[in-house]
């Protein structure tokens, strides 16, 4: 049962990007809507905070280009480190039968 690993960590590595992008499009969306856009939903975007800090952004596009990058980089690692505890918490009953 410990040869589909690499085939598990693949797919949860597919699985976190794919919640990574759309944890990002969502706050997109709730950060343009009309009765949403508030302080909560604008500290759902870590990654604004990370690049107006170490980044030299020269234009506005540029910029948020690179905070929705971070966003979706930042919440795919933490869906990737979720799914993968999630299968390690499995391991044991995956082992026994």
């Amino acid at each position: 049962m410990l040869v589909a690993w690499r085939r598990r960590l693949f797919l949860h590595l597919w699985l976190s990007l794919f919640i990574g992008v759309a944890v990002t499009g969502i706050c997109i969306g709730l950060l343009h809507s009309r009765f949403l856009h508030s302080p909560t939903v604008i500290a759902l975007g870590p990654g604004t905070d990370f690049i107006m800090r170490h980044s030299n952004c020269r234009s506005l596009l540029r910029c948020n280009l690179e905070a929705d990058a971070a966003n979706v980089v930042i919440y795919a690692f933490w869906a990737f480190v979720v799914l993968v505890g999630i299968d390690l918490l499995r391991q044991p009953t995956r082992t026994a039968q």
